[in-house]
């Protein structure tokens, strides 16, 4: 169990998955779980971009260089239509945008030190460590779907990784990635 104050009327009592809050000035006890405790300390970020009129079988790719912490990272990805998305780790690229990181807490001015860049030129993916469908309409079908897992991908530290989602509607779609995370010291 540790304990940690962010302000001088909250104190944070950790034990394992949850977090509770004394709140000094009432004299409550509010449980709140880890992530949300850490969108509290300000350290907790987010990225995303949005790609409209991806050509069939065309991907929108989004490459995250892990620094030297450990990073807990929850992905949310969407597409217009049919799509399948991948995860890989150690690809090889070049370019890209570099994001600018989100700060949850809009409290605190500081920025996270996984750098997150938009449509780099991969010219290899690397190992594949994750895939899934979203099943969503082909051809003519205007059915989008989106996903969102809810289980944390803990990144290694100094490793690139490749979030790359394709476009297997039959025609052009909109395609959407969205990157959630906390560091750990």
């Amino acid at each position: 169990m540790s304990v940690s104050a962010y302000a001088t009327e909250e104190v944070f009592i950790r034990d394992h998955d949850s977090t509770n809050k004394a709140n000094l000035r009432n004299n409550a006890l509010e449980t709140i779980s880890y992530v949300h405790e850490r969108v509290h300390a300000g350290g907790t970020y987010t990225v995303c971009t949005i790609n409209l009129g991806v050509t069939d079988d065309s991907s929108l790719d989004v490459v995250l260089e892990a620094g030297s912490l450990e990073y807990h990272v929850v992905i949310e990805v969407a597409a217009e239509g049919k799509a399948l998305y991948f995860l890989y780790d150690t690809p090889t690229y070049s370019g890209g945008v570099t994001a600018t990181n989100n700060n949850l807490s809009k409290l605190m001015g500081d920025s996270s030190t996984l750098v997150v860049k938009f449509n780099p030129t991969v010219s290899s993916t690397g190992t594949q460590i994750y895939c899934k469908l979203l099943p969503g309409g082909s051809g003519g079908t205007r059915s989008g779907v989106s996903i969102r897992d809810h289980t944390e991908i803990i990144l290694a530290p100094n490793t690139d990784y490749l979030l790359r989602l394709t476009n297997t509607a039959g025609n052009t779609k909109d395609l959407n990635i969205s990157v959630q995370w906390y560091e750990e010291q």
